[in-house]
C-alpha cells in the first residue's frame, strides 16, 4: 500500500507545482468530503485526493504486491441557482486544464531518471494505460473531473 504520508506529501507537492487551487483536501470517503466542500465559495477550484484502496496482485508465487486504486478530483464549486451557460463553459475549461496539467506532471515525474525524488519514485509505480477520467456534474455542489489511476506498490 502507498504510505499515507508519502501520498499526502505528493499531492501537497502537486499543489505547489500547479498553482491556482484554493484548497487541497485529502479524504477517506464522501462523507468527509461533503463536510469540507460545504464551506467553499462559489467558483473556487479545489483538488481532492482520496486515500487509496489496495488489492493484492500476485505475478507468480514469488512476486507479489499491491495494486493501489487512486482517485482524485478537480472540482469547482457551482451555485446551480445562479449559473449561466457561460459559467458552465468557464468551469469545464478551467477544471479540464487543471486535470490535463496534473496528468502531464504525473507523466513527467514518471519519466524522470536523473532526479530520484520521493515524488518521481511514487510516479514510477504508476500502472501505464490504467487511467480513467470522468466528468463530474453536481458532485456535492461542484462540477469538474475525476481521475482514477493505479499504482503498483510493495512488489517483491
Amino acid at each position: 500500500m502507498v504510505p499515507v504520508r508519502t501520498y499526502k506529501y505528493f499531492w501537497e507537492h502537486v499543489m505547489v507545482q500547479i498553482p491556482g487551487f484554493s484548497h487541497l483536501f485529502l479524504v477517506d470517503d464522501e462523507t468527509e468530503l461533503s463536510k469540507k466542500i460545504g464551506d467553499l465559495d462559489n467558483m473556487e477550484v479545489i483538488l481532492v485526493a482520496v486515500y487509496p484502496s489496495a488489492d493484492l496482485s500476485a505475478i507468480d508465487e514469488d512476486n507479489f504486491g499491491d495494486i493501489d486504486t487512486c482517485v482524485i478530483y478537480v472540482l469547482m464549486k457551482i451555485n446551480e441557482r445562479n449559473v449561466s451557460p457561460e459559467d458552465i463553459d468557464v468551469e469545464r475549461e478551467t477544471t479540464q486544464k487543471f486535470m490535463i496539467n496534473i496528468r502531464e506532471y504525473m507523466r513527467q515525474l514518471e519519466g524522470q531518471w536523473d532526479n530520484q525524488t520521493d515524488h518521481s519514485r511514487l510516479m514510477k509505480q504508476l500502472v501505464r494505460g490504467k487511467q480513467h477520467v470522468d466528468r463530474e456534474r453536481n458532485y456535492f455542489g461542484c462540477n469538474g473531473y475525476s481521475l482514477s489511476f493505479s499504482l503498483r506498490t510493495n512488489n517483491s
